[in-house]
């Protein structure tokens, strides 16, 4: 398929722009690469200069302050490609977010005592980890999220299956391991908050390895000169383009919707362990893997958002620190340069089989020294120490976003 000219801006770059002479490769990159990540990895890097050599990428590609190595593109990256979706530029975890909800909750209710029942209840109500749901409790939210798709899902010419009822039920409602979380958190003035984050479950990883297969299919059939393998991509009015826009948004509806069941049942963990039931005062409920067709530069492209969170002006966001470090609410100031983004967190300092060699469990346990956790060995590689310092992540992005809200960890819960 014939692909657009390039187009670079030819403007002098912003200040808050770096490492483009590091990431810049003229022999190899149709586009150029922007950076507001001072000390991406290399492996980063070059996962970045693959997706400026894609021949469906259009203008520049963005990295993140918070950008580190993943899989095809990297964590943190934002590219916009013409008329083409890649699997891999989205991520196995589709639609994974953030939700963050401030409570009407009397703080002297949360004694530490009170934290660490919060917390206990907290994992009875929630599977973790690999587990998923054994009852039918939230079957009804399931069907719903079946139907409100059907039209959609009638289309689909591959991996119908993954989202058929079963599954779908048995996945909503649970947390999932890794970098997923739930925790209590308190603000400025001390108001509790409730923070989660999680995604799409095994659902969207199936979704992403099947139409990743099938991009590569196409990529070979149509002979299109991808950088690497993973960066694979579907033309989005293709049959398969279209079913994996169609489970893509099934996965963002389901993805949604089992942050807010989660968090109900913590509501009613509150509820069981402090004899008050709260309600919620304010709440953000957001993505930061998924693809979206946009306007940039003048331009209709489908922006691939992986591990980055929309930064529209006055959209509010939600950036979280690591465990035991503070997160942040902030709204967005809609800049270009970014396509519109911004972070979607810390971001990882060092691979997670790095920090189970290097790091120690009693520098572990006194990093996360006043906050209730359960610092077991098996986490050790989701220790803020694996991960950036939040507050220079913060603060690389001041062009993209605003603070309204900086939140203190008092509870953790997470499972390996």
């Amino acid at each position: 398929m014939s692909m657009p000219p390039v187009r670079i801006d030819a403007r002098p770059l912003p200040p808050y722009l770096y490492a483009m002479d590091i990431l810049h490769d003229p022999e190899r990159q149709r586009i150029p690469v922007w950076s507001w990540c001072r000390d991406a990895e290399p492996g980063a890097r070059q996962q970045a200069l693959d997706v400026a050599a894609h021949p469906a990428a259009f203008h520049h590609v963005a990295l993140m302050p918070d950008a580190h190595q993943g899989f095809g593109m990297p964590i943190g990256g934002v590219a916009a490609l013409h008329g083409m979706l890649s699997p891999n530029m989205v991520g196995v975890d589709i639609a994974c977010g953030m939700l963050a909800a401030r409570l009407d909750l009397d703080p002297d209710r949360l004694s530490k005592k009170a934290l660490s029942a919060i917390m206990a209840a907290a994992r009875n109500a929630i599977p973790m980890g690999f587990a998923h749901r054994r009852d039918d409790a939230f079957r009804a939210d399931a069907e719903a999220l079946r139907k409100a798709h059907r039209e959609a899902l009638a289309e689909v010419v591959a991996g119908r299956d993954i989202v058929e009822p079963d599954a779908v039920a048995a996945q909503l409602g649970t947390l999932g391991g890794g970098n997923h979380f739930l925790e209590v958190q308190a603000d400025e003035q001390g108001r509790p908050w409730i923070m989660l984050h999680s995604g799409s479950r095994n659902l969207g990883k199936r979704v992403c390895e099947t139409f990743h297969r099938l991009a590569l299919d196409h990529c070979r059939q149509a002979r299109l000169p991808v950088p690497h393998p993973h960066l694979a991509a579907l033309p989005d009015d293709s049959p398969a383009g279209r079913s994996y826009l169609a489970l893509m948004a099934f996965c963002m509806d389901f993805s949604r919707r089992n942050r807010e069941l989660m968090l109900d049942l913590m509501l009613r963990a509150i509820a069981q362990a402090t004899g008050h039931t709260t309600a919620v005062a304010e709440s953000i409920n957001i993505h930061h893997n998924f693809a979206a067709r946009e306007t940039h530069y003048g331009e209709s492209v489908w922006i691939h958002r992986k591990g980055a969170t929309p930064a529209r002006l006055g959209e509010p966001g939600i950036i979280p620190g690591s465990m035991g470090t503070r997160s942040h609410i902030v709204r967005g100031k809609g800049n270009p340069d970014a396509f519109a983004s911004c972070s979607h967190g810390a971001g990882r300092a060092m691979s997670r089989q790095a920090a189970r060699r290097s790091l120690d469990i009693k520098d572990f346990r006194q990093a996360m020294d006043g906050i209730v956790c359960r610092c077991q060995p098996e986490l050790l590689d989701e220790s803020p120490m694996a991960y950036k310092d939040i507050a220079a992540v913060i603060a690389a992005q001041r062009d993209l976003v605003d603070v309204i809200h900086t939140l203190r960890p008092l509870a953790v819960e997470k499972a390996p």
